[in-house]
């Protein structure tokens, strides 16, 4: 989950069910009408997630953003340093 506090934005929420694998596309916005969107261009990683572009939301250049991220298995396979 993932929102900007600095700008006017929606929820954007992301899942290993809809995308079970990298490029994620496919996501919902919690605080709208649409039930599925297919513009997310993001990545989950072993120890968080990564977007692909930074062309607008959710990863626009001098916005504060604020999110929260569950693991499947924690711990298990992370490379973080």
């Amino acid at each position: 989950m993932i929102k900007a506090t600095s700008a006017t934005s929606d929820w954007w929420i992301t899942d290993t069910t809809r995308n079970p694998s990298n490029i994620i596309n496919y996501g919902i916005r919690a605080n709208t009408s649409q039930a599925e969107v297919n513009d997310v261009g993001q990545n989950i990683l072993s120890n968080g997630f990564k977007y692909k572009n930074d062309t607008g939301a959710p990863n626009q250049s001098g916005v504060t953003y604020i999110y929260a991220a569950f693991a499947s298995v924690p711990f298990k396979y992370s490379n973080a340093f």
